[in-house]
């Protein structure tokens, strides 16, 4: 059981496509949870203002 455990932790990283589960961990730990849910991100009227100086 050990090898198992050891051989999947040596194939993920030698991936260059990491784990979902990997991803998934390392993308939550790089979230400020306290910025998460602030701003205009889901805001379509704010992202079309915000973008329409670019075109």
């Amino acid at each position: 059981m050990n090898i198992v455990v050891n051989l999947n932790q040596l194939t993920t990283f030698l991936s260059t496509h990491p784990a979902t589960s990997d991803r998934i961990a390392a993308l939550r730990s790089a979230i400020n949870s306290q910025k998460a849910y602030r701003g205009g991100g889901l805001n379509n009227a704010a992202y079309e203002a915000k973008i329409q100086p670019l075109s």
